[in-house]
């Protein structure tokens, strides 16, 4: 058995456990603790460029991500906290004083993270770059922002319908554009944006943005009671990884033009849940 590689760096200055991390470009992170505090990391010095002691209230920072299609994408981020709290930041601007350039309230306390545009692309997909999905004190109940409007209020609030199995309170989001395939040759048409909900009974439900949040497809994917914890979509947005709070990873395959969402176990571990797929 080989043992475990070496870290390439530690970067250290936390004083409270790291709850997340994501990049904002190839040489900077940007890292949320436990006790509120935000910061951004040079990889290549290994130090701390900037931070924000109280960026979230004690409760803790849940989430924190580059907005992805921005005009400079360097330039915004995205931290979510135990707060019930979305807020939105410049990088180039952040400090101990500094406040958010928007601040969304979607009054959730779960674990539940906020999503933004998954894979940005051309200048049809930059309109939707723009928003958040979020979600909010209610399990059948997501919250879109907009961040060029006014943060008092969501742009949208979709309601999930009711199914005949008990979806439970919704546990991961995702937002992707999907082209529709193209007859025999499989090549991309149309794009459309969707919102990919995870939830406590294990399903996955494929929603439109474009009619309102309507469920385009939905299938029981993660078995066995589990919920569906993570959620990430190729670039093309046909298929998908998801990961549950059991012992499999799953394939997710969709066709949003014939309203069709399979899925299929293909690994399995002994260490039991995923929380995040990337």
């Amino acid at each position: 058995m080989k043992a475990a590689p070496e870290p390439l760096g530690v970067l250290r200055g936390h004083g409270a456990p790291v709850n997340s991390v994501g990049f904002l470009s190839a040489s900077t992170v940007v890292s949320g603790a436990g006790d509120g505090a935000v910061k951004i990391w040079d990889l290549r010095s290994r130090r701390e460029l900037a931070s924000n002691p109280a960026a979230h209230s004690k409760a803790g920072v849940l989430h924190s991500t580059a907005l992805r299609g921005s005009a400079a994408s360097e330039q915004k981020f995205v931290t979510q906290g135990r707060d019930g709290y979305v807020k939105l930041w410049d990088a180039q601007s952040l400090s101990p004083s500094a406040q958010p350039m928007a601040k969304f309230y979607c009054g959730s306390y779960s674990f539940t993270k906020f999503a933004t545009l998954r894979w940005p692309g051309d200048e049809d997909a930059a309109e939707n770059a723009n928003f958040i999905v979020c979600p909010s004190s209610i399990d059948n109940k997501l919250l879109v922002y907009d961040i060029r409007a006014d943060s008092s209020s969501p742009a949208s609030t979709l309601t999930v319908p009711d199914a005949a199995s008990k979806r439970g309170m919704c546990v991961s989001l995702s937002l992707f554009n999907s082209s529709v395939v193209h007859s025999e040759n499989g090549t991309g048409g149309n794009v459309q944006t969707y919102i990919a909900a995870g939830f406590e009974g294990g399903q996955l439900a494929i929603m439109d943005l474009r009619s309102g949040g309507k469920v385009a497809c939905e299938t029981t994917v993660a078995q066995g009671a589990n919920a569906l914890l993570a959620f990430d979509v190729t670039r093309d947005g046909r298929s998908a990884i998801c990961g549950s709070s059991g012992e499999e990873l799953y394939a997710a395959n969709f066709d949003v033009a014939a309203y069709t969402l399979s899925s299929r176990s293909f690994f399995s571990c002994s260490h039991g849940g995923f929380s995040s797929v990337y």
